[in-house]
């Protein structure tokens, strides 16, 4: 059994309102309840508060005999809980569909990073000791199967109490949860933004969100196999605190697509990586979804192709991937500027799966080799400056997963990379 770790507070719980498809069970894909026993990955799988499950219409919860397994709704029921956890499991299985999933639920709403550290406490419940009893039900799933993933979703809190030592402490969690667990650091961490819509109901939360933004760059650049995946175009549900259901499965793609790049680079890989394109260009830029730097792997002119070996071909874009500070990584790809989606195809020719948009002024973007059947856009659409397009690939002629981007003036190419500056 391949198992994933849920940790943090209420966002990597989930507080989504449950939709039809997350009320289903998911072939191979189970959860461990609060009493270490697999059950069916029906959410919600994480019940960590009183107000997670499922409400009549007139409010009042309905509790199950089984205090450990969800209660099917009835017309006019409400079920809340949707977390990123089960569309991640279900990635997974489709990605190996020969090993069960166990899903290993175990945030804790409203804990500040102090609880996640060994013999940490909950702040609202005394009897809760996070960080001890994720490890103990950790290890209880490991009788079964082997970690391949931990994920993390955490810091609103410490965000609004201006947690000054916040980085150094998500250190010492992540250190603690490899040691304690005995996970190789090739494990992936996988980590989340904070959000946008805190604004005026949780002002507090918003000012402080820069500086949690900042401990998880500054962790993914300098620590091994942590990764960050970016939250921060995703909408509430309404509270201004809480992902919707909607948000949360892709969160959990998210993470699960992060966890599946990262999982492909092994350590020699790493570090070949890191010599090859020491003094590569690099650029900050919104045209990739995740937090971090569009690393150029080929730049813009003549160059030797590296398919057809052809010398002197002119190159009339630029090549590039995810530079996380440590690796090179596939990610979301989107929109450069506002604009009109002209083109957008799964395409057999050489730029594969690829969108194009005209942004006025004779000015078109042009973005190739993207995952078949990922585009989120069609032709006509309106798009704005970061929208997700869809996702890297190596569709089309192309020796790995990369993005070719390409800026055009009246059909002239340009060097786009002193256009990207986010």
């Amino acid at each position: 059994m391949r198992l994933v770790l849920l940790v943090g507070q209420s966002n990597m719980s989930g507080r989504g309102y449950a939709t039809p498809g997350d009320l289903v069970p998911l072939p191979g894909v189970r959860h461990l309840a609060r009493d270490l026993t697999w059950r069916e990955a029906i959410e919600p799988i994480n019940k960590d508060r009183p107000f997670v499950g499922t409400f009549a219409a007139d409010g009042t919860k309905r509790v199950s005999p089984d205090p450990w397994d969800a209660v099917p709704p009835e017309a006019g029921d409400r079920v809340v809980g949707v977390g990123p956890g089960r569309t991640f499991g279900r990635l997974l299985r489709a990605f190996a569909p020969d090993d069960e999933v166990g899903l290993v639920p175990a945030a804790v709403g409203g804990t500040p990073i102090a609880a996640w550290l060994p013999g940490g406490v909950d702040i609202f419940d005394s009897a809760n000791h996070p960080y001890d009893d994720a490890i103990a039900r950790a290890r209880a799933a490991q009788r079964d199967g082997e970690i391949v993933a931990v994920l993390w979703h955490q810091g609103e809190g410490d965000a609004a109490r201006g947690t000054p030592d916040y980085e150094s402490l998500l250190r010492q969690v992540i250190a603690n949860f490899r040691r304690d667990l005995g996970l190789a650091e090739t494990v992936p961490f996988v980590m989340g933004t904070l959000a946008s819509f805190y604004g005026d109901k949780h002002p507090e939360t918003a000012t402080g969100v820069a500086a949690i933004e900042a401990a998880f760059e500054n962790i993914v650049a300098t620590t091994p196999y942590v990764g960050l995946v970016n939250a921060f175009d995703l909408p509430d549900r309404g509270d201004q605190l809480h992902f919707s259901a909607e948000a949360q499965h892709s969160l959990g793609e998210r993470y699960f697509r992060m966890w599946r790049s990262m999982s492909s680079v092994s350590p020699e890989k790493l570090a070949a990586q890191a010599e090859k394109y020491r003094d590569a260009p690099r650029v900050r830029t919104h045209i990739l979804l995740d937090p971090g730097e569009l690393l150029v792997t080929s730049p813009f002119g003549h160059r030797t192709h590296p398919v057809t070996g052809e010398t002197r071909t002119f190159h009339a874009g630029i090549d590039g991937a995810l530079w996380n500070g440590r690796m090179l990584l596939e990610t979301g790809i989107c929109a450069w500027r506002d604009g009109v989606v002209i083109e957008a195809a799964d395409t057999d020719g050489p730029a594969g799966t690829c969108v194009a948009i005209d942004h006025g002024d004779g000015l078109v973007s042009r973005y190739f080799h993207l995952e078949r059947g990922s585009l989120r856009v069609a032709p006509g659409a309106r798009v704005a400056s970061g929208a997700l397009l869809g996702w890297m690939g190596r569709t089309g002629r192309a020796t790995g997963e990369h993005l070719h981007f390409q800026l055009e003036r009246e059909g002239e190419p340009l060097d786009p990379l002193p256009f990207l500056a986010a």
